[in-house]
């Protein structure tokens, strides 16, 4: 149940990922980079963790204006971590 929880908040993380493109849900970013990247601390051993890592320094610099490839990336990245968890 709680591995179902997390899909939910990868996916709406990647959904708030792709909208701050356009400067759209800065706050909910910001929430969720803060989720993302205390999971990744939480599960540091892993390393699927530290690229969350990296996806929440993404998310943060995506709030503040920064928008790169590698942003699309990561957006595939918890899209794909999310759908995952409702099938493992």
């Amino acid at each position: 149940m709680l591995v179902k929880i997390f899909g939910i908040m990868d996916i709406i993380a990647a959904a708030v990922l792709l909208l701050l493109r356009w400067d759209i849900g800065k706050i909910a970013g910001i929430v969720l980079a803060v989720y993302i990247i205390g999971k990744s601390l939480y599960f540091i051993a892993d390393v699927a963790s530290i690229i969350d890592l990296a996806a929440g320094a993404f998310l943060i610099l995506a709030v503040f204006g920064f928008y790169h490839v590698i942003t699309y990336i990561f957006i595939l990245w918890l899209l794909q971590k999310g759908v995952s968890s409702f099938f493992g």
